[in-house]
This record gives structure tokens, sequence and C-alpha cells, in this order.
């Protein structure tokens, strides 16, 4: 598809439940970045996809949970299995396990995304190597839904470098955070095992940024973008 192709995209037809959906989370306030750590909701989000290209791999599950202040609320909590237009390679099965009937039996994209609009509501969203997580929901929300999802992004891979720089220095990956922090991940690569992991972290994180003069959102943002300690 060229530019002038992707750029006149035409609109996409909802039908009306999925509409008002998407109506109701466009009418929602943006989060309010000012308020202290202890009063934030943040959404942890893990997607699992058809492979690592957002361009043109798709999405297969979402999965996500909240954190309120300091406490991780595993309920409500929000995971799908998406059907996508067609069944991944075995490859990718060996990854995420989510073998080819389990994929033809998960929901319509319209449906999924409407559902994770209604769970991540304005707040900011969180992610290991957020970027990735990113971009899969956002050509997907805009591809299926006719959405600009432009949310607030935190990367916890980089809050972390920040907070624990010695540490930052030798991890890369998840598990050896979570190692670190004696953080137990049964079942990895289920996108909402993989957000519930990632969340303990992230409360990790957070202790830490408060013990350090981060005391809400905006400057959690901030010290992340810079990727160096800010003060308060």
């Amino acid at each position: 598809m060229n530019w002038r192709a992707r750029w006149f995209r035409p609109p996409v037809d909802l039908d009306e439940v999925n509409g008002q959906r998407v109506a109701t989370w466009q009418e929602l306030p943006d989060a309010d970045l000012q308020v202290p750590l202890a009063h934030t909701r943040w959404v942890v989000v893990d997607t699992e996809t058809t492979g690592l290209d957002p361009r043109s791999d798709t999405l297969l599950s979402i999965g996500a949970c909240q954190i309120n202040g300091t406490r991780l609320d595993v309920a409500p909590s929000y995971y799908t299995l998406i059907r996508p237009p067609q069944v991944s390679t075995l490859a990718n099965v060996l990854i995420h396990e989510i073998g080819h009937a389990e994929q033809m039996s998960g929901a319509d994209y319209t449906s999924a995304l409407a559902g994770c609009l209604e769970f991540c509501r304005r707040d900011v969203l969180v992610a290991y190597h957020a970027p990735f997580d990113e971009a899969m929901l956002r050509i997907a929300m805009r591809r299926h839904l006719g959405l600009r999802f432009r949310p607030l992004w935190v990367d916890v891979a980089k809050l972390a470098d920040v907070l624990f720089p010695k540490q930052g220095r030798q991890f890369r990956m998840l598990d050896e955070w979570l190692a670190h922090f004696g953080i137990a991940h049964p079942g990895r690569h289920n996108s909402l095992a993989d957000a519930l992991c990632t969340a303990e972290l992230l409360l990790v994180v957070l202790a830490a940024a408060q013990d350090q003069g981060l005391h809400c959102a905006r400057r959690l943002i901030k010290a992340e973008r810079s990727h160096q300690w800010l003060k308060a």
C-alpha cells in the first residue's frame, strides 16, 4: 500500500455497540500526571503476536492489569485471545504456546480492542520494552477501530535502569530483573501472566522512585524520558 492510500484510508465502519464503546473512551479525561504516585492508576500491558514486526505481524492476545497507588489489583484484569487473519508459524507457536485451534477461537479484533480501551481508560500504560507493545496496539487500533491511539506509555525497562543503575548495566531481559528481585514468573509468554510479572517489577520501581524524590507520574515520566535520575 503506497503512502497516499495509507494517508487517505477510509474510516472504519464500526457496529453500533463497538462504535459506542469507542465513543465513550474518547470522552474520558486524560490522566492527571500531578496526582501523587500513591494515588495513581497504572495499567500494565503485554501482548503476544505473530512476530516481531509491527508493520506486518498481528496481535494474538492482550493482557492487562492495574496498579492503584502501591497495590497490584489482580481483579479486575483484562485478557483476550484475538483471532488472526491466518495462524502463526509453528516456530512462533513454540514461543507463546497459543496453538492454531486456540488462535482461531479468539475474539474478533474490533471487540477485543474495544474491550482493551474500556479497561485501560486514559491512564498511563506501562510495559517492559514498551515501544513494541505501543506500536502493535497503535497500528491495530487505527486499522480495526479507525482510532488514533496515542496514550502516554512508560517503559519499565528504562525506569529500572534509571533507578537501579548498577543492575541496569548488567540486565537487559525481564527475567533477569524478576530473578534479581525474587519475583516469581509462572506462565511466562502468556500475555496476562507477563503483565502481572511486569506489574510486580513496577511496584519495586515505584517504591524506589518515591525514595528518590519522584512523587508524581510527571516526574517519573521525565526520569524515564531522560533516562537519568532527576532530583525532586
